[in-house]
């Protein structure tokens, strides 16, 4: 049997994560900063705080856009 069960919520702008144990929601903005396009420099709400304000070789992106997983290979 399983010790805790999570629930995932994947939204456009926001992550959802249910843990049943604790009885607890947490929420996390669904966006990733990239530098240089190849290492993930900061994911979350870390992110989206540099949004707008990022230097040129960081690049913010939102994996999820309509609905849909738009960058499978930043979201995994």
């Amino acid at each position: 049997m399983a010790r805790n069960v999570y629930g995932l919520d994947l939204g456009t702008y926001d992550i959802k994560i249910f843990d049943k144990k604790k009885d607890r929601i947490w929420h996390a903005k669904n966006v990733i900063a990239m530098k240089d396009k190849k290492y993930i420099f900061s994911v979350g709400d870390d992110a989206y705080e540099m949004y707008e304000k990022a230097p040129g070789n960081i690049h913010i992106s939102y994996p999820l856009c309509n609905g849909v997983i738009a960058d499978i290979k930043n979201m995994e």
